[in-house]
């Protein structure tokens, strides 16, 4: 959810994301059943919304901490 107010980080890069969603919309398309493993790595603390792109009302907000911070 690149427009959300909760997004901290203004320079973050979908690129992983959007390739993720074109190969699992090719998956699709050709009837490909075979679970996807996808996994990233948050390089920059901040707070990321994300949703889900068959149902919007599905978030995911994940929030990444500088090692200098205390939860």
């Amino acid at each position: 959810m690149r427009d959300s107010v909760l997004n901290s980080n203004t320079k973050f890069d979908y690129g992983a994301f959007l390739s993720l969603e074109t190969k699992l919309k090719r998956k699709q398309q050709t009837g490909d059943k075979v679970p996807t493993i996808f996994k990233f790595q948050f390089t920059h603390s901040g707070t990321y919304v994300f949703h889900d792109s068959v149902d919007k009302t599905k978030l995911m907000v994940v929030q990444v901490m500088d090692e200098r911070e205390v939860c």
